[in-house]
């Protein structure tokens, strides 16, 4: 390979050095927390001229009248989105957990899709998708689910059948996806919770954009309001998709917002909002494919740590053009304490400490509230993730924050927020409870809280 630099004629041409990926990842810390910092400087440049303080874009705020419920769906983003209840398919794992996995899957998609059909949406109007087993994601799991995901629900022609590739397709782009495994897995329809060694589990949520059902057409079928990211090559950039998902997903609304009865403002000015689901990254080294290398104790916690938050640093450069200043809010899913608190150090260090230096100082005094760590990030313990990563990160973003995102730590669902939307669960201690107070994500604890339950009002 040649490289050429901008002021050297053709015959200064020098050969560019080979870096290996391993010398990709040396210094790992310092590298990341430099390119975001690098980032940073350069994002306040480009906005000097537009504002004159960074905390201004985080300075409006506006409320939007939530839509009313439908069925059993749940709004978020300002009532222009809808979250689904976890639907559960299960299968014995007698005859093998390869077969169950496969047949709980396809399970989970028919009582998913039946009930679509019941509110006149379909599959192609999912954006975003949750997926949870009760079983270990090791490879023979984690592919015999992706085959029916891809087969049953979110596949690509292309990708069921390669002589297909050339055959026009209404279907553009799957979307976005976060895995993980918890155990037991609750099903909150029924307030059960199944456990691997006895029953093979799968559950689906999904976001819906109804925006594409008054237009005829589904989120995955493109048009102007949605667009996507979906990588499948290798690069040293960013890791390619590991299942039929995007990386990243964005949905355009006009009139998301609204105003004080005071403040005067014509609706029509403003730009469209766009809201983009990042699907879960983990520490893969984007060359290989692999984790990164594991130490004597069987992971390289920090390592994976860091390369995660580059990745997912490196996606929303892309697709949100206030970058870590228009996070919604983010999952972080680890499978030990030990890993989220690592997780959060790195982030702190990295995101909170550069994107809202300003913010942190300006508020001292009340530091831990306004720190994203705390405000705007859940910190949830699960039993596994894909290829066994320690930590995996899901996200949303909002090309102009409106409203911040309130996080409440509970052990009684009754006096929930009534616009509570997602509520992850310690499924292991669940008892009886109401069902019917927002759609329930099981994990397994939280980081340095004791409570049941951490719900979220989107």
């Amino acid at each position: 390979m040649k490289w050429i630099h901008k002021n050297e004629t053709e015959t200064d041409v020098s050969s560019r050095p080979f870096i290996t990926p391993q010398q990709r990842l040396l210094n790992l810390e310092t590298s990341v927390q430099r390119e975001m910092l690098e980032d940073f400087e350069n994002y306040v440049k480009n906005l000097a001229g537009k504002m004159d303080d960074t905390t201004a874009i985080r300075s409006r705020y506006f409320c939007q009248t939530r839509a009313p419920s439908l069925s059993r769906l749940r709004p978020v983003c300002y009532g222009n989105l809808w979250v689904t209840p976890m639907f559960v398919g299960t299968s014995d794992p007698a005859n093998g957990l390869e077969e169950a996995v496969i047949e709980a899957t396809q399970c989970a998609i028919t009582n998913l899709r039946t009930f679509l059909g019941t509110i006149d949406y379909s599959m192609d109007q999912a954006v975003h998708c949750w997926a949870v087993l009760n079983q270990p994601l090791e490879s023979v799991i984690f592919d015999a689910f992706n085959r029916v995901y891809t087969s049953d629900a979110f596949g690509m022609p292309w990708e069921l059948n390669p002589s297909l590739a050339a055959v026009h397709s209404e279907r553009v782009f799957p979307p976005t996806r976060a895995c993980f495994t918890v155990d037991p897995l609750l099903d909150p329809s029924v307030g059960t919770s199944f456990h691997s060694k006895a029953v093979a589990a799968v559950g689906l949520i999904l976001v819906l954009c109804p925006l594409a059902v008054s237009a005829g057409r589904g989120a995955l079928t493109g048009g102007p309001s949605v667009d996507e990211m979906h990588v499948r090559s290798l690069s040293h950039w960013a890791p390619a998709s590991i299942g039929p998902y995007s990386q990243a997903l964005s949905v355009r609304f006009h009139d998301v917002r609204d105003t004080d009865e005071e403040e005067q403002v014509d609706v029509e000015d403003w730009p469209p909002t766009v809201v983009t689901f990042y699907s879960g990254q983990i520490g893969l080294v984007p060359e290989t494919m692999t984790l990164v290398d594991r130490d004597s104790t069987g992971h390289d916690i920090n390592g994976q740590c860091w390369l995660t938050l580059r990745h997912c640093h490196r996606v929303t450069k892309i697709k949100c053009p206030s970058f870590w200043r228009g996070l919604f809010t983010a999952f972080c899913l680890g499978t030990s304490i030990n890993a989220l608190k690592q997780a959060r150090e790195s982030f702190h260090r990295a995101v909170c400490s550069v994107w809202f230096r300003s913010d942190l100082e300006k508020y001292s005094y009340i530091k831990h509230d306004t720190c994203l760590c705390a405000h705007s990030v859940i910190w949830a313990h699960v039993t596994d993730l894909p290829k066994q990563a320690c930590v995996e990160w899901q996200w949303i973003t909002v090309s102009e924050p409106i409203s911040r995102v309130r996080i409440q730590y509970t052990d009684c669902l009754t006096r929930l927020d009534p616009l509570a939307t997602l509520i992850f669960c310690n499924s292991s201690r669940l008892q009886q409870c109401m069902f019917d107070r927002g759609i329930l994500v099981p994990c397994i604890g939280f980081l340095d809280r004791t409570e049941q339950f951490a719900v979220l009002c989107l």
